[in-house]
């Protein structure tokens, strides 16, 4: 007597289906991931924001001069300049020019007790304290603070106004 070997195989209708439910389990995933570009952008301008500061403030020991971080006046730009009794110049090196934010993003700079859109960095290690404001057109703000002059610009976690 013949044994008949018995396959397995998934039919046409069992892959399909599969499919179908793969294709939804996608579709309630990607507004999720829309997001989750937005945010990376917003991490990347603030890692930068936290960099140009510390860049000014080390420029600014090591010159012997007084550095400024400053926003353009739309606030879609910042700069590090060096100050001189001949006015400012463009800082040497990474920031020697102005760095543009990603599109739907706004800077704002606020010292302590001055209307100015520039924080100071000197050459004894202090800033002008203040914060520094990074917006996202749809509403997501990430602030840097120092609160004293002697602070590093520090990350303020949200709610903590």
């Amino acid at each position: 007597m013949a044994h008949r070997r018995s396959h397995f195989a998934f039919t046409l209708i069992e892959l399909v289906l599969v499919l179908a439910v793969l294709a939804m389990l996608m579709a309630m995933a990607v507004p999720n991931l829309r997001g989750w570009g937005r945010g990376s952008k917003l991490r990347d301008a603030t890692d930068q924001l936290i960099a140009a500061t510390r860049f000014a403030r080390s420029r600014a020991v090591a010159t012997a001069r007084v550095y400024q971080l400053e926003a353009s006046a739309d606030g879609t730009a910042y700069q590090v300049v060096a100050t001189g009794v001949m006015g400012n110049k463009p800082a040497d090196g990474e920031f020697d020019h102005a760095i543009e934010l990603p599109v739907n993003f706004r800077v704002q700079m606020q010292p302590l007790n001055q209307t100015t859109n520039k924080l100071e960095f000197y050459p004894d290690g202090r800033v002008t304290p203040g914060s520094i404001r990074l917006m996202a057109d749809w509403g997501e703000v990430v602030e840097l603070r120092a609160s004293a002059p002697a602070e590093l610009f520090q990350l303020v976690p949200t709610g903590a106004m």
